[in-house]
This record gives structure tokens, C-alpha cells and sequence, in this order.
């Protein structure tokens, strides 16, 4: 645990592009835990980022009462007197250290026994990568990278989407707006990744996960410098077992439950019109070079 605590693993990637499909399978590997979406690492950084070794128990009250308060902390289902038992145990000297805890607990009532690695998958982050990288200097960073047109298809296919969620994203609609937020957050993660250590930077195609998952995990697990293990391709039978996708935001992530499917490449030829296609590729016309996708 020592050596990794301070070296989270942070999946980035424009909504609708497969980040938290790479996170079940990455939670499937015995040694890694990433929780769903919580935002708290960056919420309680201001008031707690001078956080040291604890000399009585009113800190770790405080601080679990603000965490139990962060959005979608809810959906981990996680017992605070367990992880108040679990700080109490271990003793975190500092704010790195105390978050860390916080996933390591998550990963030990959620039947891990081996846990090495712990990550969080969020795409708020996006805007937030100086304040997350203030915190965790040496934190490895993967960005998953989607056609945008196919991006586009997904955002408008989800507005016909019903559910009571008070999760549901608020994505737009029309394709010059859907095409300005896929650029933007795209260029948010690369001109950070200018800025940061070969060695902590890691860029994967949703396409070429789908199409070889194995060869595409064994890379990222060696990026991560971790042994590949065949269980990360199980990842939609323990979802289903075990709803490590909570049911607070499933409604949108149901092909979760499946096995990667090629079929979910290329859909916008037939989701969105001509004149739809060709302003995407206009407008975005560099950063689709670049990804290779034009």
C-alpha cells in the first residue's frame, strides 16, 4: 500500500466516451479499485489540505461528515465507522494519504483482499487537473479518447432518455455545442498532458478497446505497472452480480452489463444527418487529425 497511496490513477475523458466502461474493467483486476464518480478529492482539499497525523478523533468526525455530504458519495454505499476504523488503523499524516485511505476502504469492503492500486474515474476533473495534480504529483493519468461524432450520437441519444435519476447528465443537444465541449475537454487533458511526465500520461482509444480488450488492458496494466490479469474481461459479469455500477446512474450505462461491443463503433453514420457529419468535421477538423479519426 506504501508505495502507491500518493500514486492514484486518474481516468479523464470527454462524457459519453467509455470512461466508466474502462473503469469496471480496471476494477476487476484484483490489485486496483476505482469507486464510481465522487468528486470529494477536489471538494475537500481547501478545508482539509494541512491535514496531519491525528491527535484526537474530532478531525476524522469532521471530515467524514463533509465526505458523507459530497455529491454521489451515497452511490459507494460505504460504512463511515468503517472507514473511521480503517483512518484509525493506519493513521494518514497527510490530506494524499487520507483520500487514499478513504478508496483503499471502499476496495476492502468491497471483497479486494490485494489492493496495490486505487483510481477514480471522473470526468469533472477535466477543469480541475491543476488542483489534482497540486494534490498528487505523481498520480498516472489516462485519457480515453472516443470518435466525436460517435460521442455526438450517444449525446443525443440520451436526451430521449427516461429516467428519475437526479443524476442524469445535463449534455447538449445540438451538434456545434456537442462539438465545442468534445473539443474543449479533449485539448483541457492534452495541453495538461504537455505539462506532465512522459511516464505519467497515457492516452487509449475506446475503438481499440472494443476491438482487442485484452491486448489494449495488458498495455495499460504495464503503464500502470501492474501484471494483466484476465479478469478485467469479466467486468459485465461482476457488474451484473454485483451492481458495481450503482443503480443511481445504470440507466444510462446499461451496456455496462455486456461484453465489449464493436457495434458501438461508427453509429453516427446512421444516428446522425449528412449535414450533421460535415459540421463536426469542419468544426473539429484538427483534433480529429490528430486522433486519427479524419
Amino acid at each position: 500500500m506504501d508505495k502507491f497511496i500518493n500514486k492514484p490513477i486518474f481516468i479523464l475523458g470527454n462524457p459519453r466516451s467509455g470512461t466508466t466502461l474502462l473503469r469496471l474493467m480496471l476494477n476487476n483486476h484484483p490489485n486496483i479499485v476505482i469507486p464510481p464518480e465522487c468528486g470529494f478529492i477536489e471538494w475537500l482539499y481547501p478545508k482539509y489540505k494541512n491535514w496531519d497525523i491525528l491527535d484526537d478523533n474530532s478531525k476524522v468526525k469532521s471530515f467524514l461528515k463533509d465526505l458523507a455530504k459530497t455529491k454521489k458519495f451515497e452511490t459507494w454505499h460505504l460504512d463511515l465507522e468503517f472507514i473511521s476504523k480503517y483512518l484509525s488503523k493506519y493513521n494518514p499524516s497527510t490530506y494524499q494519504e487520507l483520500c487514499g485511505l478513504v478508496y483503499y476502504s471502499f476496495g476492502v469492503e468491497n471483497r479486494k483482499t490485494d489492493i496495490i492500486r486505487w483510481g477514480d474515474k471522473n470526468n469533472y476533473y477535466i477543469t480541475r487537473l491543476d488542483v489534482i495534480s497540486q494534490i498528487y504529483p505523481n498520480a498516472q493519468y489516462i485519457l480515453m479518447v472516443r470518435d466525436g461524432r460517435d460521442v455526438s450520437a450517444s449525446y443525443k441519444d440520451l436526451t430521449k432518455l427516461e429516467t428519475t435519476s437526479i443524476y442524469k447528465p445535463n449534455l447538449p443537444n445540438k451538434i456545434e455545442d456537442i462539438a465545442i465541449e468534445w473539443i474543449q475537454n479533449n485539448k483541457n487533458v492534452l495541453d495538461f498532458f504537455k505539462q506532465i511526465n512522459y511516464e505519467n500520461k497515457y492516452i487509449i482509444y475506446y475503438e481499440n478497446i472494443l476491438k482487442n480488450p485484452e491486448s489494449e488492458l495488458s498495455s495499460i496494466c504495464n503503464y500502470l505497472y501492474l501484471d494483466y490479469d484476465k479478469e478485467m474481461l469479466n467486468y459485465y459479469v461482476d457488474n451484473l452480480k454485483y451492481q458495481i455500477e450503482p443503480k443511481e446512474t445504470i440507466d444510462w450505462k446499461i451496456k455496462t452489463f455486456q461484453k465489449p461491443d464493436v457495434s458501438n463503433i461508427g453509429k453516427y453514420r446512421t444516428q446522425l444527418t449528412d449535414s450533421e457529419i460535415n459540421f463536426f468535421n469542419d468544426l473539429a477538423n484538427d483534433l480529429m487529425k490528430f486522433f486519427g479519426y479524419l
